[in-house]
């Protein structure tokens, strides 16, 4: 059980840092133009 929260825990902190890199990378894509 414990292993099954740490891999959901792991899973949501992928999921959050995606969307940051995505944002990230507009705004650099934006700074470019």
């Amino acid at each position: 059980m414990y292993i099954f929260r740490a891999a959901l825990l792991i899973h949501v902190i992928i999921k959050v840092l995606t969307k940051a890199e995505l944002k990230f990378f507009k705004s650099v894509n934006k700074a470019k133009n």
